[in-house]
């Protein structure tokens, strides 16, 4: 099982989006209870009000390390919620 200790806001990492690569920064870390990992993390684009976007993903072990599975409307979740809020209030976001 992987746990949170295992990543740190501190971690960056690429992701490649429509032959886009992405520079990505973790945000918060959240641990359900259902014992899934969850990262939340910004690509640093824009939203229409010219906010950074933020993204919600599971994360999953899988033969060639980790993966990300995208976790839609991450803000209908209450654990990630609280974190998103957290995140907001701590960088005047």
């Amino acid at each position: 099982m992987l746990n949170k200790y295992q990543f740190d806001d501190q971690y960056s990492f690429t992701m490649e989006k429509d032959g886009v690569t992405y520079k990505c920064d973790t945000l918060g870390i959240v641990e359900r209870e259902n014992n899934d990992t969850v990262l939340i993390y910004t690509d640093y684009t824009l939203d229409l009000n010219m906010n950074f976007n933020y993204y919600a993903a599971s994360i999953q072990n899988d033969d060639n390390g980790y993966r990300l599975v995208p976790i839609p409307h991450p803000e209908l979740i209450p654990e990630i919620n609280e974190e998103l809020n957290k995140i907001k209030a701590e960088n005047n976001l």
